[in-house]
């Protein structure tokens, strides 16, 4: 956290590695900015507000509209995410709610204009933003434009989600926008659920690190999982049992990346997809799934419990 003048400071990082040069990081000041408000709003604390406001009106001044073609769609999408996301914990009637709203209404159709003109833009902070946009709107012109936009970035989903070979590669990120998605009722949603679920499975499945550490005689026999084995055996004795649990990256992401590391994102993303896709869940109409040798007993209740059904219209209802 550095000044920039008028009594402003932003959150800056390194441009390189112990370059000891630094440059603002908008993404991450937002990102700091919503943790503020987070804790602010679980403390009941009103001191936190007042730096995220100030901390805002800062981004205002190192984010003009001016600057906004310099990044790309998903990074201004994860900017648009966190001020939405703020504007949901923060006072309706306070002078900062009423900042948010003035810059998100701008920020908001610049990107939704930025979306319609790319059949090929994509993000799940951008897609996580209009469902919660969505879900807050009164005005039903405009919750009708927002539902379209949801239907969508699903549609693109859908066409984009065969290129990136998901089923093997680490989708942790697509998780956090396509979960929110789905919280939309329609035809397109119930499909997607059952593929949703697949890939959170194949994500814990795939990249989280389980294995025994080293001296556990009770957990030696334990197979490393696959994300464990990646990393070798060297590595996972000199790390103990600190980062079980963790996610890593697949192999492509890493070689884009230049690195071959463990980060805190990389488990964070993680542990947001899967949380959303729990929340989804928890919305969904629950189907109870007969026990293996039950089906007897359910064939003697079969009129009886037929019937219930077909009286009270039941149906059984089945991201990334």
């Amino acid at each position: 956290m550095l000044p920039i003048g008028n009594g402003m400071e932003v959150w800056m990082s390194e441009t390189s590695v112990g370059s000891g040069n630094f440059d603002v990081m908008v993404p991450l000041h937002a990102a700091a900015t919503l943790a503020v408000v987070q804790c602010g709003s679980a403390l009941s604390e009103p001191k936190f507000f007042e730096t995220a406001q100030a901390w805002f009106a800062s981004i205002e001044k190192a984010w003009p509209q001016s600057a906004w073609a310099q990044a790309s769609f998903h990074m201004n999408s994860i900017l648009w995410e966190s001020f939405v996301r703020i504007s949901t914990m923060i006072r309706s009637d306070s002078s900062f709610a009423e900042e948010l709203q003035d810059f998100n209404r701008g920020f908001e159709a610049y990107l939704q204009a930025k979306f319609s003109e790319n059949p090929q833009s994509w993000s799940f902070s951008g897609a996580h933003a209009t469902v919660l946009t969505w879900q807050r709107e009164k005005k039903k012109a405009r919750r009708k434009k927002l539902a379209a936009s949801i239907s969508e970035y699903t549609r693109r989903w859908r066409q984009l989600a065969p290129a990136l070979n998901v089923t093997t590669a680490y989708t942790c990120g697509p998780l956090q926008g396509v979960a929110p998605l789905l919280l939309k009722p329609g035809e397109e949603a119930a499909e997607l659920v059952s593929s949703l679920l697949k890939l959170a499975e194949k994500d814990v499945d795939l990249f989280q690190l389980s294995f025994a550490p080293s001296g556990d005689s009770d957990a030696a026999s334990t197979d490393p999982s696959p994300a464990a084995a990646r990393l070798g055996e060297k590595l996972l004795k000199k790390l103990g049992g600190e980062l079980n649990g963790a996610f890593v990256r697949d192999e492509g992401q890493w070689k884009g990346e230049k690195r071959r590391s463990i980060r805190i994102d990389d488990t964070a993303q993680c542990v947001v997809g899967i949380t959303r896709t729990l929340q989804l869940l928890e919305t969904l109409v629950g189907v109870e799934v007969p026990t293996p040798g039950a089906e007897g007993a359910a064939a003697e209740e079969g009129v009886a419990a037929g019937g219930a059904d077909e009286a009270s219209g039941a149906t059984p209802t089945e991201e990334l």
